[in-house]
């Protein structure tokens, strides 16, 4: 009877001291996903020059104007819009358009510049014999600026030809993902900075993610919010704290965002400040405009 007491008294002892109650853990606290909102701003193109926009990316060094470019078949330019769809110009590139699908903005060699990227990675008919090019150059101060000089990236695949639209470039490593169309699952290729520009490099498989027909996206300048998108939808994740861009596109994704249905939507950025996106369209049927959509955060 002694022995029960003491062990009695020992739990009881032990438990007064909370060496049995479990640690209380402060919960991590979610982060709140931006909302959109849901009807655009719409505004047509004033000039009838763009027919076929397959990429499109934000100005840094012109705010308030959009840099625009054609696929295959089209003058070697980019066309400079304003955020509101008055035609201001173009800027004749040094290299030609073989195929140019999408472009992004973003951090390149030097520190404290802002390059373009122009990717040459369409092939919907395998007929490039797996090697592809994304131009990356300064950035022009004004459309009356000519670009003379640039770096070619040349890269192949380590599975044979693909056809691709998206690229996106991490404005943390300035690694580049290429992201492919025409798969059941498209595939997540990577280009980790620093690129080659002097040789053939291969481009680095990442994954297969559950989506189709992808024909652009873009992160934030930010880095914390990624699209990718097709012709009927735009697929958003928001980064949470220390998520690569792989781990991130190998989840569910967060969300669609607002979309205003495109004939052929292929072109798609986020603004320089973060505060919303735009969406631009090719125009199968000539008789009818090329619009430039933007949806603001609420």
């Amino acid at each position: 009877m002694k022995k029960l007491f003491f062990f009695l008294a020992v739990i009881f002892f032990l438990s007064s001291c909370n060496w049995f109650k479990k640690p209380t853990l402060t919960p991590t606290p979610e982060v709140e996903i931006p909302d959109f909102e849901t009807s655009p701003k719409s505004f047509i193109i004033q000039n009838d020059l763009i027919s076929e926009a397959s990429g499109l990316c934000d100005s840094q060094s012109m705010p308030g104007n959009v840099w625009v470019e054609e696929d295959s078949g089209n003058p070697n330019v980019i066309h400079l819009i304003s955020h509101t769809g008055e035609y201001k110009g173009n800027v004749q590139m040094p290299f030609t358009n073989r195929d140019w699908e999408d472009m992004t903005i973003g951090a390149g060699p030097v520190s404290g510049k802002t390059y373009i990227y122009l990717a040459e990675i369409g092939d919907n008919k395998a007929a490039y014999n797996n090697q592809y090019y994304i131009y990356r150059f300064l950035e022009p101060q004004s459309i009356k600026e000519k670009v003379t000089t640039y770096d070619q990236i040349t890269f192949q695949y380590p599975d044979g030809s693909r056809d691709a639209e998206c690229i996106l470039l991490d404005p943390e490593t300035k690694d580049i993902y290429i992201i492919t169309k025409r798969e059941f699952n498209v595939r997540v290729y990577q280009l980790p900075y620093p690129q080659l520009v002097t040789e053939i490099q291969t481009a680095k498989f990442i994954e297969e993610i559950p989506y189709l027909i992808i024909t652009s996206g873009g992160i934030s300048t930010d880095g914390k919010e990624i699209v990718l998108r097709n012709y009927d939808a735009l697929y958003y994740w928001y980064r949470k704290e220390g998520e690569s861009i792989t781990k991130a596109l190998a989840r569910n994704r967060d969300k669609l965002l607002p979309y205003q249905k495109e004939p052929q939507g292929e072109g798609f950025c986020f603004d320089k400040g973060n505060k919303g996106y735009f969406t631009i369209s090719e125009r199968p049927d000539l008789e009818f405009p090329t619009y430039l959509y933007y949806f603001g955060k609420k």
